[in-house]
């Protein structure tokens, strides 16, 4: 036998967090192949600069 629900949840609750889901899913940012490339490309340039700064800055101690 199921044990029965608690009755201090709201029972509005659970609904309302899958009409913000529904929202937020239908209103997403749709990126095209070429943008997603770009902004691939972009993260792998940002990240090479980014170590190539931090191997040739001179080591503080």
């Amino acid at each position: 036998m199921k044990p029965k629900p608690s009755l201090r949840k709201s029972p509005t609750k659970a609904p309302a967090e899958a009409v913000m889901k529904d929202i937020r899913r239908q209103t997403r940012r749709h990126f095209s192949a070429e943008d997603k490339i770009r902004m691939e490309v972009l993260q792998e340039v940002v990240r090479h600069a980014y170590e190539f700064r931090i191997n040739t800055l001179p080591k503080t101690v």
